[in-house]
Parts: structure tokens; sequence; C-alpha cells
């Protein structure tokens, strides 16, 4: 008797010539238990058991039970409507400050901090000297090159709440003073 090698089975045929070997018909599974399908989890139970039967597999439902898909028509996008919220109950308490600040040519200081609900900053350079010009930006790496220029008498007005950092000429010997007004408003 030969001996079959693993890639050898029943069915196998070496030479075409001799006929077609006969091919068993498909058989249909037998399953030993029926498998519920369960939707969108599949077969498989991950640990948790089924609480409902299938809609799938109506004969395991009980006698009374109906089992229906349900359509449910898209509902229709309605569109936004654009709300304002205005708190009533507050009061807004406009206010204003002034004071002085200095620029030197060392390195660049700040004029105004960054504060909350500001309306609006004036800076103006009250020097008297026709040289010192002062650069006036919005953080501290401000220079000759990316700050904006003032003059003495001039005045910048800024909107917003940003902080204002100011370098000097590096001519000037000595600090350079500036008149700096802030408008904010609080809620009372």
């Amino acid at each position: 008797m030969p001996t079959e090698s693993p890639q050898e089975g029943p069915y196998t045929s070496y030479n075409q010539n001799e006929g077609a070997t006969a091919v068993p018909e498909n058989m249909s599974p037998i399953l030993d238990r029926p498998i519920p399908y369960l939707p969108y989890r599949g077969a498989m139970f991950h640990g948790v058991a089924p609480t409902e039967p299938s809609l799938y597999q109506a004969e395991e439902l009980p006698d009374d039970a109906v089992t229906t898909d349900v359509y449910h028509e898209p509902q229709e996008d309605i569109n936004p409507v654009a709300v304002r919220i205005v708190d009533t109950a507050a009061h807004e308490y406009k206010q204003w400050r002034a004071w002085q600040a200095f620029a030197n040519a060392a390195s660049p200081s700040m004029v105004a901090n960054r504060k909350e609900g500001q309306s609006s900053l004036r800076v103006k350079h009250i020097s008297t000297s026709g040289t010192d010009r002062v650069w006036i930006g919005p953080d501290p790496s401000v220079s000759i090159y990316t700050g904006y220029p003032l003059d003495p008498g001039d005045e910048m007005s800024f909107m917003g709440e940003a902080p204002v950092y100011a370098i000097a000429h590096t001519g000037v010997a000595g600090n350079v003073t500036l008149a700096v007004l802030s408008e904010f408003a609080t809620a009372q």
C-alpha cells in the first residue's frame, strides 16, 4: 500500500488522462445548537449573555412576540438662529487709569500690562528732547526693527487687551518718559 504524503488526499489524481475523479456533493453544516446573531455584535458574546432574542432568528422568539424592523425618517435639519445673550442684571462700570512708564535703551520694558475688559489704551511720548525716539510693540522682543516709532510729542492709540512694551533709541542715555491712559470696564 503506498504511503500518502501530507499534500496527497483521497481525491488526488496524478494523471489527467485517466478520467476525472468523482467529487462528493456539498453538504450543509449540521449545528449542535443554534447560534444567535446579535446585530452590531455578531455571534460572539464577549462575556455578556444576550438578554433578548435576535431579530434574525424568528424561530427562537416566543409565540406572542412580533418582529418588525422599524425605519424612522430622518428629521429635517433646522437652521440655527443667531442668539445673543444679554445679561441685564450686571452693570458695566467704565473706568480709566493714567500713569507714567519709562523706556530705556538697555532692554524692552513693559509700558502696559494685559488688562481684561480694556477698551482702549493711549501711549504718549512726553519727552522734551528731539532725539529721544521710542519703539513700541506687543511683546518683549520689540526692537527698532519690529516696533512702531514714537517721536517726542507723538501719541498712539490701541484697541483691545494686549500688553505694550517699549525700547528707547540706542543713543539715549537714561530713561524716556511715556504717559499711558487706559480705558476699561468692569462688571458690577
